[in-house]
């Protein structure tokens, strides 16, 4: 799972978001903002990859196959981080991406984006990167 947060940015819902994928909230829901998750890929893609897999262990070319996908959310957050509810800031969003996945193996990067705001990433996944 991947979250992208933008200071300083316009709010833009993310590409390709459908229905029936998962939402995630803040530790305090009512103050938190609420964060659409999208796939990287399209379910009809998703099923293919699935089918194919499916096809390549008909075939003997494996015994096992782990299909998966990276969830993206694009966040904007204003003001300064003091004013800002419980989880509206980057980092406190990465907190509880963590808090409900806790998953041997994240990160939190801090970019400097010239000037223009900054951009940070947090991930998590329960596998080493290769």
């Amino acid at each position: 799972t991947e979250l992208i947060a933008s200071l300083g940015g316009e709010s833009e819902q993310s590409k390709g978001e459908k229905e029936g994928y998962p939402r995630a909230t803040g530790a305090n829901d009512s103050a938190a903002p609420t964060v659409e998750f999208a796939p990287n890929r399209p379910r009809e893609k998703y099923n293919a990859d699935i089918g194919r897999c499916h096809e390549e262990i008909r075939n003997g070319e494996s015994y096992e196959l782990c299909v998966t996908d990276q969830l993206r959310a694009e966040v904007t957050t204003r003001g300064r981080p003091d004013d800002r509810p419980d989880g509206a800031s980057p980092y406190g969003l990465y907190e509880i991406l963590r808090e409900r996945n806790p998953a041997p193996f994240g990160a939190f990067l801090n970019f400097g984006n010239g000037g223009k705001g900054l951009q940070e990433k947090g991930s998590g996944s329960a596998e080493e990167g290769e």
